[in-house]
């Protein structure tokens, strides 16, 4: 199989998908696929707009210039902007198996799959925007015999980023058997 996806903003895709079943048997039979996926970013994440919420943080500027309260974690809002920039998520699965069927209506099946997911899209964490500048401060807040003090965060300025890479294997077990109920 394939799959086709034009995205004005991110542009197309091809994702195929492969499957093979071998039965050597009546009662026995190995199986696996292979396939590609694809996310284009929502809208939320690379169009117009954006999230707001609430979280805590430490300031480290402030705190390595001295100011002992903006060590200790604070309320904060973080505003987490589209990102234009933002590359679609891609991944591969693979999938490896056995059917045995030991008696009649019965049926035994064991898969071992895996999953690799890369690009992922993430809101970019609040420490690294923190760390990098991307905040907001209230001047007016600023101690006023600490030369250089900014003032408190006010709000932190964050976007969605292309981050991480997960992997996740497994095994499914599924056993089944067949009851015929009196009458039909």
């Amino acid at each position: 199989a394939i799959r086709y996806d034009d995205y004005t903003d991110v542009g197309d895709n091809w994702a195929p998908k492969a499957g093979i079943k071998w039965t050597p048997s009546k009662q026995f039979a190995l199986r696996g696929t292979f396939a590609r996926g694809f996310r284009a970013p929502s809208a939320a994440e690379n169009g117009v707009g954006g999230l707001a919420a609430f979280s805590t943080a430490a300031d480290p500027l402030r705190c390595g210039l001295g100011v002992d309260a903006a060590c200790s974690p604070a309320a904060i809002a973080v505003i987490t902007s589209p990102n234009p920039d933002l590359q679609p998520e891609r991944s591969k699965s693979y999938n490896i198996g056995l059917i045995w069927d030991p008696v009649p209506r019965a049926s035994v099946s064991i898969d071992f799959w895996k999953i690799k997911r890369k690009n992922e899209i993430n809101q970019e964490l609040t420490d690294v925007a923190i760390a990098t500048g991307s905040v907001a401060r209230d001047p007016s807040t600023a101690e006023p015999g600490i030369p250089g003090d900014p003032g408190a965060i006010t709000a932190v300025l964050a976007s969605y980023v292309n981050s991480a890479q997960t992997d996740v294997r497994g095994i499914d077990l599924d056993a089944r058997y067949t009851l015929r109920l009196p009458g039909g």
